[in-house]
C-alpha cells in the first residue's frame, strides 16, 4: 500500500519500509519534529529531498495517496458546540452518507470506541483519552482503507496511552490499515504490529527525492 524507498528529509534519514494493506504499522521517532514531518510526507504536503514515497492499490500505483483515507489529526477536530453524536452525524452528512444510515452507523462505531455512555458530551466535557477516541470514531466513520494516526498520545497517563493502541488494534481487525505516526516512548505496539524506525545510512549518490 505506502512504500517508502530510501527517503530523506530534515531529521529523516534513508528511511525504507513497506506498508501492506490491511496491516497497523507503528512508526516511531524520538522527535516530534520528525513525526510531524512523516506526516507531511504521507500526506503529500511535502516532497522528500532524497528517495521516493509511491502508494499503491492493488499493485497499481495512485497518485498522490488513496481516497478512501481518513486522518486522527494531534489536535481535536471535533465542534466544541455539538454533542459527540451531533458531531458525527454533521460528519457523516458532508461526506455524504444518507439519512437513513446516519444515526445506526454513528452509534456503532461510537460503540466500538467505548463511547457509549458519552452520546450526548461536548467535546470540552470529555477527558482527554475520550477526546482522542472520539477524534478516531470521526476517521472509522465510513470504514476507509487507510487511518492516519497523527502522535495522539503524548499527553496521555501510559495506561490510558497503551489503551488507544489496543483500540486501534481491534480497529486494524476490521481490515482497516492503520499508519500510526508516534514520539511516544513509552507506547509498547505488541504482536501483530509491523514497527517501523529511523534507518541511519549514507545519503550519498541519492537521486533528487519526488512524490510519485
Amino acid at each position: 500500500m505506502l512504500i517508502f524507498n530510501q527517503v530523506s528529509k530534515n531529521g529523516i534519514c534513508d528511511l525504507s519500509f513497506y506498508i501492506r494493506s490491511g496491516e497497523f504499522a507503528y512508526i516511531y521517532y524520538q522527535e516530534s519534529r520528525d513525526i510531524e514531518t512523516l506526516f507531511n510526507l504521507i500526506m503529500g504536503n511535502a516532497r522528500p529531498d532524497d528517495g521516493v514515497i509511491r502508494w499503491l492499490n492493488n499493485d497499481s500505483l495512485i497518485k498522490p495517496f488513496p481516497i478512501e483515507k481518513r486522518v486522527v489529526y494531534q489536535e481535536n477536530i471535533l465542534l466544541p458546540d455539538r454533542t459527540v453524536i451531533e458531531n458525527m452525524r454533521y460528519i457523516m452528512q458532508i461526506r455524504g452518507f444518507s439519512s437513513k444510515y446516519i444515526n445506526n452507523r454513528a452509534r456503532r462505531v461510537l460503540n466500538i470506541l467505548e463511547l457509549d455512555k458519552l452520546f450526548d458530551k461536548k467535546p470540552g466535557e470529555l477527558m482527554k483519552h475520550q477526546l482522542i477516541r472520539a477524534n478516531i470514531a470521526q476517521a472509522i466513520l465510513d470504514f476507509p482503507t487507510v487511518v492516519i494516526v497523527e502522535n495522539p498520545t503524548i499527553m496521555l497517563d501510559d495506561v490510558n496511552a497503551q489503551g488507544i493502541i489496543h483500540l486501534l488494534k481491534g480497529i486494524n481487525s476490521l481490515s482497516l490499515t492503520i499508519i500510526f505516526l508516534s514520539s511516544d516512548q513509552r507506547l509498547i505496539p505488541g504482536d501483530g504490529v509491523k514497527v517501523i524506525g529511523p534507518v541511519l545510512a549514507s545519503k550519498q549518490n541519492r537521486e533528487k527525492g519526488s512524490y510519485a
